[in-house]
């Protein structure tokens, strides 16, 4: 896939970024090519991401920013269900009458210590019973 890299306001020199189109693994297929209007600050950092050496050319840059947001948008998705299975959960401890009333934020506090102090203890438990290898 070939881009068109049209900045805002740069030298000449830096405007327009033909990339070189690629082609399938077989090279018997052309991809598309696309056209990418950018602000002069996202022009700008690429040529920085590809002068450091990190990228080789606008391309590179481009299709890791998509599996960027390919990453988030699935972290995302998984974060969503987790709130969503809690949320279920929740609704079913509370019609269930799986909960407990406290009289005062105090006692929820006294509760809430009680079993953070439990969490570390079993931790520490945790740690203790697994030894480190040895180098």
């Amino acid at each position: 896939m070939s881009f068109l890299v049209a900045p805002y306001n740069l030298p000449e020199h830096l405007q327009w970024h033909n990339l070189p189109s690629s082609y399938h693994a077989h090279g018997a297929e052309r991809m598309p090519t696309r056209n990418v209007v950018l602000t002069d600050y996202q022009a700008e950092l690429i040529e920085q991401l590809v002068s450091s050496g990190r990228y080789q050319n606008a391309s590179e840059v481009l299709r890791d920013g998509l599996r960027m947001v390919e990453t988030r948008t699935a972290e995302d998705k998984a974060r969503l269900k987790m709130l969503r299975d809690a949320a279920r959960l929740g609704v079913a401890d509370i019609d269930a009458k799986r909960y407990q009333d406290f009289d005062s934020p105090a006692a929820l506090q006294k509760f809430l210590g009680s079993i953070a102090n439990e969490a570390v203890a079993t931790n520490a438990l945790t740690r203790k019973a697994v030894k480190p290898l040895s180098k």
